[in-house]
């Protein structure tokens, strides 16, 4: 007799601070950024090895620009982005890899 398992599979939070602590992210993630006026950086985590696409979105849906895609090794990073010519308002920032996806919204003023 078979156990179907309902539910979501988690790391334990002592795995996800040793893959931490390693320099290796548990998770794809987007930060280390406030609503920016002339440039902005993000931090973005890659928790897997592979190709990595990083856009930015106005909140029509348009893409405005990618930032980044290319083969990264798991880890963190920062890439700036220079908003000249855009209006102020809101945007997402969405980073894509081949079993990731982290998005986060932010404000250009």
């Amino acid at each position: 007799m078979g156990y179907l398992f309902r539910g979501e599979w988690r790391m334990s939070a002592v795995l996800e601070e040793l893959a931490s602590v390693a320099g290796r992210p548990s998770q794809a993630t987007i930060g280390g950024f406030e609503d920016f006026v002339d440039r902005g950086s993000f931090r973005f985590a890659v928790p897997i090895t592979g190709e990595v696409t990083l856009k930015v979105y106005d909140i029509a849906g348009s893409e405005i620009a990618t930032l980044l895609e290319e083969c990264l090794s798991a880890g963190w990073y920062n890439v700036t982005w220079d908003p000249a010519g855009e209006v102020s308002g809101d945007y997402w920032i969405c980073l894509l890899g081949k079993n990731f996806v982290a998005s986060k919204k932010f404000k250009l003023v």
